[in-house]
């Protein structure tokens, strides 16, 4: 059942902020699924910008049980990865890429040649960026952007601080992202910088979904659902867009359960 934001602990935020949609945590994964099978339905050529992570793999299961029951296709779609760690070796478990492989795209149909990647190793990082840009503008843009909300608001490797004019570049993470890599790396080193799409291409995104599970995200909805636009929260740029939508489980909404 999704659930508007009437709990009462959210009654200071400003009703049409956004669109939030709060359900259990037993049904959040499966309700985001059902919209994202809906969009793949309607246009096979969806542009899809996808996080890596913890928070979308209950999601990723979903869809990907979706394809094993020959309800949903990826053939014709394109996927683009949203960040990348550097300084991670290839095969690390850590890599953004190897994290959505194992979660998502070695379970449905997607081509190849419409994945659209960063190679983190390449000698020249503005040309690489410049590559990524230029390959999602080739493909007429985002069409569907699913994003996770970091701790500290950050989206992608968008860190507190990005502006909404931030291009795809190198950055420097926050020591808290960093950290947080601990929880896939494989090797003994963590990284401490990455590449990204900037907010500019994220905001440009014709959809875009913000995620956020669990109480320890709690903190960071509250201040993201009160509407102030703030570059030291960069999910927070995203109040101006025509088209989000906030799916919370109720833990991350501050709402029990």
């Amino acid at each position: 059942m999704q659930v508007r934001s009437k709990i009462a602990s959210w009654e200071r935020y400003e009703p049409d902020v956004f669109d939030v949609r709060v359900l259990s945590p037993g049904a959040w994964a499966a309700a985001i699924a059902v919209e994202w099978r809906e969009r793949l339905l309607e246009q096979r050529v969806l542009v899809q910008c996808l996080p890596s992570g913890k928070t979308p793999i209950p999601v990723y299961s979903e869809m990907a049980r979706w394809h094993r029951a020959k309800k949903l296709s990826f053939a014709g779609s394109t996927v683009v990865l949203l960040d990348e760690f550097g300084g991670l070796e290839p095969h690390d478990t850590g890599r953004c890429l190897n994290m959505l492989r194992h979660d998502l795209l070695d379970h449905v149909d997607l081509r190849a040649d419409d994945l659209i990647a960063f190679d983190p190793d390449s000698a020249d990082l503005d040309v690489e960026c410049v590559r990524i840009s230029s390959s999602v503008s080739a493909r007429g843009g985002l069409g569907l952007t699913l994003l996770g909300i970091g701790t500290n608001g950050h989206v992608g490797m968008n860190e507190p601080g990005s502006s909404d004019t931030s291009a795809t570049r190198r950055v420097e993470l926050e020591p808290s992202t960093t950290e947080a890599s601990s929880r896939y790396v494989s090797g003994g080193t963590l990284p401490t910088w990455g590449v990204t799409l900037g907010m500019r291409e994220l905001l440009a995104s014709e959809e875009v979904w913000l995620l956020a599970t669990g109480e320890r995200k709690a903190g960071v909805v509250s201040s993201l659902l009160k509407g102030s636009r703030r570059e030291d929260l960069p999910a927070s740029l995203f109040v101006d867009h025509p088209r989000v939508v906030v799916w919370l489980d109720s833990d991350a909404a501050g709402g029990g359960g």
